[in-house]
Parts: C-alpha cells; sequence; structure tokens
C-alpha cells in the first residue's frame, strides 16, 4: 500500500511539473509574438522582452542587397540613434549627439 501510494504520487508530481512548465513555454512564445501590441502595465515582473526583429542575419544575396538598396530610404530620412560622443566623461561637458549611426525598415516581399 506505501509503495503504489509513493508511486501515485511521484506519477502525480510528475505530471503537475510537466503541466506547469507547458503552458508556461506556450506563454514565452505567444509573448514574443505580441510583444508589440501589449502595453506597459500588461507586463509583469520577470517577462522577456526582446527588442528588434529576429532571427537576424547578415543578407549576402545580391539580387536581394540590390533591391534593398533600391528600396532604401535617403540617408536623411533614416532613424538617428543619438549617441553620444566626446571625451567619455558626461561631466565635463564636451559629450555631444550624433547623427553618425542611423538605421531605417525595409519591407521587401513582406519580410521586415
Amino acid at each position: 500500500m506505501r509503495q503504489t501510494l509513493k508511486r501515485v504520487l511521484a506519477v502525480f508530481l510528475c505530471l503537475v511539473l510537466l503541466g506547469g512548465a507547458a503552458p508556461a513555454a506556450g506563454f514565452a512564445h505567444w509573448f514574443t509574438m505580441q510583444a508589440g501590441a501589449m502595453t506597459i502595465t500588461q507586463y509583469s515582473r520577470g517577462d522577456i522582452v526582446e527588442f528588434g526583429w529576429y532571427p537576424q542575419g547578415k543578407e549576402t544575396s545580391r539580387e536581394t542587397l540590390s533591391q534593398l538598396n533600391a528600396r532604401a530610404p535617403a540617408w536623411e530620412e533614416w532613424t538617428s540613434y543619438g549617441y553620444y560622443s566626446g571625451t567619455g566623461n558626461a561631466a565635463d561637458g564636451q559629450m555631444q549627439s550624433g547623427d553618425y549611426m542611423r538605421y531605417t525598415d525595409i519591407l521587401l516581399n513582406g519580410v521586415k
């Protein structure tokens, strides 16, 4: 009787652990896909927020690169990161924001 109770309890605990992990994994995937649609009040402590579009990679196809370059807006229309440069000491007042690093998003064949 005691051995049977231990086995039932072990199986029950395994099911509880697996049941608890499966929805969390599903929620993490859903959250990653829906993060742009959520407001700040919908986030909780411990939530994972990814910035940018993933997966990312280096485009090497000459044809694709030429299509992207043809669709790219003028440099002035790109978004500046507004990075600061200067002495490296913010307290001395020599740091200045610059437009030396910018980015733009281009949609090509439905892919950003």
